[in-house]
């Protein structure tokens, strides 16, 4: 899109407390904002459950705001095998017919592709400790427990000194299509951190993307 394009960088357009940020969108210059009867989402993950917990959670909230959606898992070229696809050798050449002829059959006018851009993982300690006494206090509540409750507070003690997680940090990109130009008309990358429950994230992602695209007017509603 080249010099096409204005760039917008957003800085926390959601709460602090959430784990999913846009941090870039980009429109195309002069883009005229249009409806259209039927915006595929394809979500290109190396593993199958993820990516339809994506699409389907992006066509669920474009659908909810007035843009009707579908999901592209079960119908585009080797979709939902992706052990399969690793063991062709698909020229891009016959890859782009595939598609092209896919998008045809489901009557598609625009596509949202949304793919992995980068992922990262970093080991850290958590430390949590307990305090020793070096001493003994007959008044203190530990020394005047029973045997398996002083063993229960021990062991819970002892095993919780401290552990390793993971931080882990994804970075997504979203390319927007309108299928008749072929042109990219809108793209935007976001970052999630640490997730604690892949469908929550899922579904903040697809509202994070969905009120970004809706409110620049890259697309319009139907009842617009």
């Amino acid at each position: 899109m080249r010099n096409t394009l204005i760039i917008s960088v957003i800085a926390l357009l959601i709460s602090s407390c959430s784990s999913t940020k846009l941090l870039v969108s980009m429109s195309q210059e002069n883009l005229v904002p249009k409806s259209y009867s039927n915006l595929g989402v394809a979500a290109l993950f190396p593993d199958d459950a993820n990516r339809l917990l994506v699409e389907n959670a992006l066509a669920d909230e474009f659908t909810k705001k007035g843009v009707h959606a579908s999901i592209t898992f079960h119908s585009f070229p080797l979709a939902g095998k992706s052990e399969l696809i690793e063991s062709l050798d698909v020229e891009p050449g016959v890859m782009k017919k595939m598609v092209v002829e896919k998008i045809k059959q489901n009557q598609i006018d625009v596509l949202l592709i949304i793919t992995l851009l980068d992922s990262r993982f970093e080991e850290r300690f958590v430390d949590s400790r307990m305090v020793v006494s070096p001493y003994y206090d007959d008044t203190m509540p530990v020394y005047n427990q029973r045997y398996y409750d002083y063993y229960a507070n021990i062991y819970s003690q002892t095993y919780t000194q401290g552990y390793y997680t993971i931080d882990a940090t994804y970075v997504l990109e979203a390319n927007l299509y309108d299928i008749e130009s072929e042109n990219l008309i809108w793209t935007g990358q976001s970052i999630t951190e640490n997730i604690d429950s892949i469908d929550d994230e899922a579904e903040k992602f697809a509202r994070l993307i969905v009120q970004e695209i809706l409110e620049r007017k890259v697309i319009l509603k139907s009842n617009d």
